[in-house]
């Protein structure tokens, strides 16, 4: 009992303390820069408030000395002691304050730069600490702001004297005595919104904008001061104006331009008659009469059946109506869409069109009217500024620079098969099929023949390069080089240019480059490989260095091509030449349960599921490796549930591969914003959301897929040696591809969303109009489908101009197919080569 007692006094619970916010506590303490303990009595808040202030003049004492702290100086004012102040000055005669730092009673710290205050949202606080209680954080400010840099604005005299007098959006700095390194300003015009701090290397995005304004309105003020002082015929200033001088000289003008117009009118009136005494042709007026009836009692007929104005057959019909109602059949005014088929078609087959045309069926445009359309651009390899031009000319009528986001394109690169042999062009007097790259590369390549004592080698390949609208309809073939075989040494300067004509000369924004898994273009993406990063990491990205602002170039490894080197793969696994044997988890993802599947269920059933798979989906051939659609009709859902289905769990980890390799080409290759409802397929919806779930997807759980794999086979039980365990898993190299590609594809979509494009449809980073070009080039040869180097460089002129008129191939390696009546009309004019010098007035 006295025990008891005794236990029950030690657990009386004594009364506990209370402090001024109403808490309780035996004992209270507030943590700062560390613990602090404090009586119950006493005002929490003014306790605070002593502490920091304490802490203000321990800092403030320990500043009275300089040392260390580089170009700033500590400064303290008689007229406020209350706070503490860095300044750092720049080196001139008279003292100019650059950067001024305060740190309060507050410990906060505020930074002016060129007297104009810092916002607290700006980049450069991100890492900072909030509050400034030691050295140790207010040296960390100093150092990182030394590491920044001042932007110097638009500080051109020529811009400040160009600047309007009245500025809304930007102001007129003051001289600052400003220098920075040899160039020193003393006024400068900054944007309302102008960062001032900038991370080294990069520059104010809102001065930068505004530069280009200043650059407009300089622009004008040169046209304006360059204009001739002399009377111009287009002015409508009126007679009564004038003073004698200014009418005298009007009537000068008047003369000379009369005189002009009419040994021009002469001219043109004999070239006239001329061309209809040799070229002139008498029609049959019976067939006219009978032709002209029949248009006349159709033309009704037609209008009903083809109601809308834009249909091809109305505008034929229409075409051939008028030709037929023309007394001069010189007269001819074609319309741009039946030049751009007539080029089409004869340049699948020259005399077919001709055959066509001399039946006298339909009228057609003569050979002569299409050479003059078909030959406007240059036939030459490399760059050519008229080819950039035509560029420009194709961009502006595609509004690619109406809004900022349609200027972002992509660049494609491939090469296609040629003959070896050379072809005299007599337009140049060259003789084409040698190598011919760059000029750097050229030089290279005449140097190492001199020094092995070779002659120039022949051309094998024509490396073509394109250029890929991502938010409009642009394919367009920028240049072409034959090459023997491309290697990344000399890939490197071409694609480089590349992105610096595109940038400068056509004010495009090139984004990412497309190229198959060749060696060449696998270690070019690796030229670019960042120093710090490990061997194993894979370079999907570099700096553009020729855009402004600084942006990423990204590198992506085509789709389809990846999809069939995965099939490939997994066709080797215990099948065809058996050089794999994937395994996963336990289990094998094997290509005889493929085989099984086919041969069990599809090849003798009439109903089945996976119904589209054939022999030839099975027993690959050379030729059917190449076709995207065979790789993808294998990687379906459709094949994996009837695997699932039938099998069970013994082909569980094949499902599994199958099903991931489904959706990644499924989110890969989004074509349209209407397939996915269609199909009932939420992957092929286009990309509209930077938060979007196939992202994470891909880059979590597709990737996530193969390390697991990895993992996996690294971990198997049993002797194994290093060439068998990577057998186990897909080609290194087709492992690194999808790497590339996923990452790539991600940040590039979601770069490009946050710049403002509206959707993104993933198949605008695959190779498929570059295909579908190499297509025509071979069809273009008939029964020769291995075309010369000159063969490729004309054809590629005369397809700059056909443009999207052009018809996809019906059988071609692509994963779309063109269908019947999917031609839109294009009534854009088309440049015409002059057949007569203009006559200069």
């Amino acid at each position: 009992m006295e025990l008891f007692c005794m236990e029950e006094t030690r657990c009386i619970i004594q009364e506990e303390l209370t402090d001024s916010d109403g808490f309780s506590a035996d004992e209270f303490y507030v943590i700062l820069e560390k613990p602090y303990k404090y009586s119950p009595d006493v005002d929490l808040d003014a306790f605070v408030e002593d502490l920091r202030l304490q802490s203000f003049y321990n800092l403030s004492s320990l500043f009275n000395d300089t040392q260390g702290l580089g170009q700033f100086s500590s400064i303290n004012t008689l007229s406020n002691q209350s706070v503490l102040k860095f300044l750092s000055f720049y080196e001139c005669d008279t003292t100019s304050v650059k950067t001024c730092v305060v740190i309060d009673k507050s410990l906060k710290a505020s930074i002016q730069v060129h007297r104009k205050n810092i916002s607290s949202h700006h980049e450069f606080w991100s890492g900072l600490p909030d509050v400034y209680d030691s050295k140790y954080k207010i040296l960390q400010l100093l150092y990182k702001l030394e590491q920044w840099d001042i932007y110097m604005g638009n500080f051109e005299e020529e811009l400040i004297n160009s600047s309007p007098t009245t500025l809304t959006s930007s102001f007129k700095e003051c001289d600052m005595g400003a220098i920075v390194g040899d160039i020193r300003y003393t006024s400068s015009i900054r944007s309302v919104k102008c960062c001032y701090l900038i991370n080294q290397g990069f520059q104010c995005k809102h001065c930068s904008t505004y530069r280009s304004t200043l650059r407009k309105n300089l622009q004008r003020q040169k046209l304006a001061l360059s204009k001739d002082s002399t009377i111009n015929l287009n002015s409508k200033k009126p007679h009564s104006a004038m003073n004698r001088e200014e009418l005298i000289n009007k009537v000068g003008v008047l003369k000379e331009r009369s005189v002009q117009l009419n040994n021009e009118n002469n001219k043109l009136r004999k070239a006239l008659f001329e061309s209809i005494k040799t070229k002139g042709h008498k029609l049959n007026q019976i067939n006219n009469q009978e032709l002209l009836d029949l248009f006349a009692n159709c033309q009704t007929d037609v209008e009903k059946s083809f109601p809308d104005i834009n249909s091809l057959q109305r505008v034929f019909g229409e075409q051939q109506r008028y030709y037929t109602s023309l007394s001069s059949k010189n007269n001819m005014r074609w319309h741009p869409m039946i030049i751009k088929w007539c080029l089409y078609m004869r340049n699948k087959s020259r005399k077919a069109y001709d055959t066509l045309r001399n039946t006298g069926f339909i009228a057609l445009p003569s050979t002569r009217t299409l050479f003059d359309y078909s030959h406007i651009l240059p036939s030459k390899t490399g760059f050519e500024d008229s080819i950039l031009e035509h560029l420009i000319k194709e961009a502006q009528e595609l509004g690619m620079y109406s809004e900022p986001h349609k200027s972002f394109v992509g660049i494609l690169q491939d090469e296609v098969k040629v003959s070896q042999g050379l072809v005299y062009d007599k337009k140049t007097g060259e003789l084409v099929g040698f190598v011919d790259l760059d000029s750097t590369s050229n030089e290279l390549m005449k140097l190492e023949n001199i020094l092995n004592d070779s002659k120039p080698g022949l051309a094998t390949n024509m490396l073509v390069i394109m250029v890929r609208g991502i938010s409009s309809s642009l394919k367009y073939p920028i240049a072409c080089f034959p090459t023997k075989g491309i290697t990344a040494d000399f890939l490197y300067p071409i694609l480089w240019e590349t992105v610096e004509s595109l940038e400068y000369d056509c004010n495009l924004k090139p984004v990412f480059i497309t190229c198959d898994g060749a060696a060449a273009n696998r270690k070019f993406f690796a030229l670019h490989k960042s120093p710090t990063c490990t061997s194993g990491d894979d370079c999907f990205w570099t700096w553009n260095p020729f855009s402004m602002p600084k942006r990423k170039m990204f590198f992506i490894s085509d789709v389809p091509h990846l999809l069939k080197t995965a099939r490939n793969c997994f066709s080797n696994s215990y099948s065809h030449n058996q050089k794999r044997k994937l395994w996963k988890d336990g289990r094998d993802i094997s290509w005889a349960h493929i085989l099984r599947l086919y041969e069990e269920n599809i090849e003798n059933n009439l109903y089945c599921q996976a119904n589209k798979i054939t022999r030839s989906h099975i027993d690959l051939t050379p030729f059917s490796k190449m076709k995207v659609n065979y790789a993808a009709q294998i990687f379906s859902e459709t094949v994996a549930s009837s695997l699932e289905l039938m099998y069970g769990d013994s082909v569980l980890e094949t499902v599994h591969f199958i099903r991931h390799m489904n959706k990644f080409f499924d989110c890969l290759n989004t074509r349209n914003l209407k397939e996915s409802a269609r199909k009932r397929n939420d992957n092929l919806k286009p990309y509209c959301d930077i938060d979007d779930p196939r992202f994470e997807y891909l880059t979590k759980d597709f990737l996530g897929y193969f390390s697991e794999w990895k993992t996996s086979v690294n971990n198997r039980n049993g002797d194994y040696s290093k060439s068998e365990k990577d057998n186990m898993q897909l080609s290194h190299q087709t492992l690194s591809g999808l790497h590339i590609s996923v990452n790539s594809i991600v940040e590039c979509s979601k770069f490009l969303l946050s710049e403002g494009v509206e959707f993104i449809l993933t198949s605008h980073y695959n190779q498929d109009p570059l295909e579908e070009e190499f297509s025509h080039l071979r069809h273009k040869g008939g029964s020769n489908d291995n075309p010369t180097v000159y063969d490729i460089k004309n054809n590629l002129s005369q397809m700059r101009v056909i443009g999207s008129t052009a018809l996809a191939p019906i059988h071609s390696n692509i994963t779309k197919h063109r269908k019947a009546g999917g031609l839109p009309i294009d009534c854009r004019p088309i440049a015409k080569k002059p057949r007569f010098s203009k006559l200069r007035v």
